[in-house]
């Protein structure tokens, strides 16, 4: 028989996953799936695809598992990246689709799998976990970052408690042009230690074009003449009764203002 009429025989079962042995669950809270532990075994499960519609343009003939998926992801094109020895090509397309790609798997439905044209007559390609091992085990793409954000805006979170900490680490990690805004103390040390440039709440909002305010103060932090025209301000912090961290001569000034209510 030639190559180019030569069957193709794929398994009709799926490579099996890994599990917590019953004896350590009972001693700790880790996961109990260990989803795929190398990639021979990712590879093995990927060869059982049938790469459906591969000679089609996606967008309009979509295989199922990009078609049924929410977010739309070319899983098809993600495994025979993977079969091309091209796990870079692979978590590009991941991290285009999912902004929490961790969760495939451990949270995401799976309806790529559910529809995947294998299982209808074998077990359907574990595609959330061949998804789950890529992140996993290679981390975020080479150029993830990149894509920087670049507004041309400078911003001043002015707080560092859990929530001040977590915005700004992730408007840090996006590329935001950040000034931490903070008394001399723990705050400050703490921020200094994650490596945000930290400066006094004054000379922070005094460079900001956008100002976060992340606080639990009962009086006034910032005042109306360190504020320049234009500046958007974010008053997260002042989210009670009895709570005050602008200057009330900032609010007659605005050109704009927006009050969420619960």
């Amino acid at each position: 028989m030639s190559e180019v009429n030569k069957k193709v025989i794929r398994s009709k079962i799926a490579i099996e996953p890994h599990y917590l042995q019953v004896d350590a669950r009972i001693k700790n809270f880790e996961e109990v799936n260990l989803g795929y532990l190398n990639l021979e075994e990712v590879i093995k499960e990927c060869e059982r695809c049938f790469q459906c519609f591969k000679k089609s343009d996606p967008k309009i003939k979509p295989p199922p598992c990009m078609k049924y998926c929410p977010t739309h992801c070319n899983s098809r094109e993600i495994i025979k990246s993977i079969l091309e020895d091209n796990i870079e090509e692979a978590l590009q397309i991941i991290y285009e689709h999912y902004p929490f790609p961790r969760c495939v798997e451990r949270v995401c439905p799976g309806y790529c799998q559910q529809y995947c044209t294998a299982g209808k007559k074998g077990d359907p390609i574990q595609i959330p976990m061949i998804k789950r091992f890529l992140v996993d085990n290679y981390g975020l793409s080479q150029d993830f970052y990149e894509c920087k954000m670049n507004t041309g805006k400078k911003v001043a979170v002015i707080g560092y408690g859990s929530q001040g900490q977590a915005q700004a680490l992730n408007m840090r990690d996006s590329g935001v042009d950040l000034v931490i805004g903070l008394r001399q103390g723990k705050s400050w040390d703490r921020a200094k230690t994650d490596g945000m440039k930290v400066k006094t709440v004054k000379d922070a909002v005094t460079e900001a074009d956008i100002i976060v305010t992340v606080t639990p103060s009962r009086k006034p932090i910032i005042m109306d003449d360190w504020i320049s025209n234009g500046a958007h301000i974010n008053a997260i912090g002042a989210d009670a009764p009895g709570k005050q961290e602008l200057d009330p001569n900032i609010l007659k000034r605005a050109n704009e203002e927006l009050v969420e209510k619960n």
